[in-house]
């Protein structure tokens, strides 16, 4: 199956406690070491996983410090010299987002742990990721303000020079369960933005489902370490 290089395959490492671990269905407990999962990689130390994948882009989230447990900033910034990195940092407040900053160019915001306000107020937007984090087809947001219906949020965004958005299905992460076609191609009518997304992507054929929408990029993983994406396609 040929995918044609206008889509933007982006693989995905979470990390706890400094080690890269497997997530499932947004589920924080039952994540474990990824080289207990993977059939990619043996090892679950950051740089190790990336030099095996060795992929064009990376979206790391920062367990710890969206739980507020602790950091891996310091190690996100070292792995951002060598890989272009995107990266979760659990941003709740503007402070939160100048912090980042200084570690990364590229962060992505996530309704489950912001304020409304940083997104509104964002003056780096054009180089931030809004993700609308999304579980049993609502919103999952710490601020009230955000609508339950991501489509409603989906479409006020249309009023900001937003770098790009992420739909990120948290109870399908990890599952390999597919991806809802109506679904998406009603948020691919409402958004004027690029859209990523995430969630139960199962391999190839779920690619070429997304491109047909017209969805500009895809957040990979289970099915990276399954064998079900060829390496190649992330390079």
């Amino acid at each position: 199956m040929v995918v044609t290089l206008s889509f933007d395959p982006i693989f995905v490492i979470d990390i706890l406690n400094g080690i890269v671990v497997h997530g499932i269905k947004g589920d924080r407990s039952r994540y474990k070491p990824i080289d207990e999962y993977s059939m990619a990689v043996s090892s679950h130390d950051p740089f190790d996983v990336l030099k095996t994948i060795n992929p064009k882009e990376v979206y790391i989230a920062d367990l710890d410090r969206i739980i507020r447990t602790g950091d891996n900033l310091s190690l996100i910034r070292d792995i951002a010299k060598n890989w272009c990195v995107i990266a979760d940092i659990g941003i709740k407040n503007i402070q939160d987002l100048e912090l980042g900053h200084h570690y990364l160019k590229n962060l992505v915001i996530g309704t489950e742990t912001t304020n409304i306000d940083v997104i509104l107020k964002d003056r780096y937007l054009h180089d931030d990721i809004i993700s609308l984090d999304i579980k049993d087809g609502k919103m999952l947001k710490r601020d009230e303000r955000f609508p339950d219906d991501p489509k409603i949020f989906l479409k006020d965004l249309n009023k900001y020079n937003v770098n790009s958005i992420i739909i990120l299905l948290l109870d399908k992460v990890g599952t390999e369960t597919g991806i809802n076609i109506a679904f998406l191609e009603k948020i691919r009518s409402i958004s004027s933005h690029k859209l990523i997304y995430g969630g139960g992507i199962r391999g190839l054929d779920d690619i070429e489902r997304l491109k047909d929408v017209g969805i500009d990029g895809a957040l990979i993983s289970t099915a990276v370490h399954k064998k079900n994406i060829p390496l190649n396609f992330l390079r």
